[in-house]
């Protein structure tokens, strides 16, 4: 039964009736209700902040978003939203985005319940670790939370218009201003120091060994096949990687792959696996929670995903008009590279966009980036792609891919980018919403047919398990 120890603990002490809701792991505490068809207001969600004095747990439905002004009111306290760093040691085998709504059982210093969740029977609690959730009581709940003070710091969350952003993200906006050291007199984190901190090397985690010897093999026209299989097997992970992708059922090998050299020569190619082996090697580098919708799970699903998808389109296109398959591949790998740079340089704001993000299901995230920061993932990644002198062609699918209207040398790689999303989207893969999708468009610049899109798609789609499987363990 996958739930926490002291969630089960709290249950038998106050000798609570319960009910486990198991579904399918999902990314996102607020993704949990629409996999099992239960209502966003029913289920507790736990947001930690902290005091000058400690913790603080604020349980609001997961229909709403906080007020932290009248909770600062309430409580009397200057509030600063906590990262999961903060509270991990808390609960130690549940997701730190996943904690129990206990404020009681936990031992936080104060505890806070939105009247609002209190209106049903029933309260749904998530169990630890996004792959269930426990069904109680109103009022069990209260009695397992007995120090809670009640009152209203929730609204609910609505479709966001220009004046409403306005409105309902002022006090994410004081969270993020609160909580960042360095502002200048508007209370906003320069872009410019921004910029300038992403662009010292001496202040970026340094472009790993593996990373430059890949480089360096890119850099040389007569590498071999054998010269690659000796630095991907420097690294057991990674070679484990490149077995199992040779091994895929997407590829459809029949024969036995035992060696990374077999799996260059019979299955992926030199440039598909150098590129796939240079964007593994460089996500490594980085440090960023593993959970949540831009956490680094989800990142390395959509980004192998993607990766997959270019390299299949790519491979629909005309000889003549054929990109590097390779490149192809890994300009879909790295394109949302900007979401882990701003997770390892720039927490707060990270942990404050990627909580609005989910909160804001249809919204285009560049329209959340752009009210929360003032700047997109696209501009920060593509500020590395620069300092760490990857290719051009990646750098314009890092920097453009949002862009819609983007024409110039290396539009072919930045289409592949937006036609692999938009196909995805409707798999619930990447952070694209639906509205944003310009599928017939993409489909006519790059002059491939629908069905042979769909269909190269859906064979990557039923790989799923395997590239799910890899996924987990390049975010380990």
């Amino acid at each position: 039964m996958p739930i926490s120890k002291v969630l089960k603990d709290c249950l038998e002490k106050h000798v609570v009736s319960f009910r486990v809701i198991n579904h399918p792991k999902t990314d996102a505490v607020n993704q949990s209700p629409q996999v099992v068809n239960i209502l966003l207001q029913r289920l507790a969600k736990p947001v930690i902040l902290k005091s000058p004095t400690g913790l603080v747990m604020a349980i609001i439905p997961a229909s709403h978003r906080i007020d932290v002004a009248v909770l600062r009111l309430h409580l009397k306290a200057r509030l600063v939203l906590a990262s999961s760093d903060d509270y991990a040691h808390l609960c130690s085998d549940t997701n730190p985005e996943a904690i129990p709504p206990l404020g009681n059982a936990l031992a936080i210093d104060q505890l806070a319940i939105d009247s609002s969740l209190l209106q049903g029977k029933d309260v749904y609690i998530e169990a630890g670790r996004h792959e269930a959730l426990v069904q109680i009581s109103t009022q069990d709940f209260r009695r397992m939370n007995t120090r809670a003070k009640y009152f209203r710091f929730s609204r609910p969350i609505i479709d966001m218009s220009e004046r409403q952003y306005a409105r309902a993200d002022l006090q994410i906006y004081r969270l993020w201003r609160d909580a960042t050291e360095s502002v200048n007199n508007d209370g906003q984190r320069p872009l410019l120091e921004m910029q300038r901190q992403i662009e010292k090397l001496t202040e970026l985690p340094a472009m790993p060994e593996m990373g430059l010897k890949l480089l360096q093999l890119r850099a040389n026209p007569n590498a071999s096949i054998p010269d690659l299989s000796r630095v991907v097997e420097m690294d057991p992970s990674l070679s484990a990687q490149v077995l199992k992708l040779a091994r895929s059922a997407y590829y459809g090998f029949g024969g036995r792959i035992v060696t990374v050299e077999q799996a260059i020569l019979r299955v992926l190619g030199f440039d598909m696996v150098l590129h796939m082996s240079l964007g593994a090697a460089i996500g490594k580098s980085f440090r960023v929670p593993k959970e949540g919708e831009m956490g680094l799970h989800a990142y390395w699903r959509n980004a192998l995903y993607s990766g997959l998808a270019c390299h299949a389109l790519a491979r629909l296109l005309p000889t003549a008009a054929r990109p590097n398959l390779g490149l192809a591949y890994l300009c879909g790998l790295l394109h949302d590279f900007g979401f882990l740079l701003l997770g390892h340089l720039f927490r707060q704001e990270y942990y404050i966009l990627s909580k609005v993000l989910s909160e804001n299901p249809d919204q285009a995230i560049t329209e959340i980036e752009r009210h929360v920061l003032g700047i997109g993932h696209a501009q920060i990644g593509a500020w590395l792609m620069n300092a760490w002198g990857l290719p051009e062609e990646i750098g314009a699918a890092v920097r453009e891919h949002h862009n819609y209207h983007y024409e110039d040398r290396h539009s072919v790689y930045v289409w592949l980018v937006q036609l692999g999303e938009c196909l995805l989207t409707g798999f619930g893969i990447g952070t694209n919403r639906p509205s944003q999708c310009n599928k017939q468009e993409l489909l006519a610049r790059l002059g491939i047919k629908e069905e042979d899109a769909h269909e190269v798609i859906n064979a990557i789609i039923a790989d799923g398990v395997e590239l799910d499987n890899m996924a987990r363990q390049l975010a380990a």
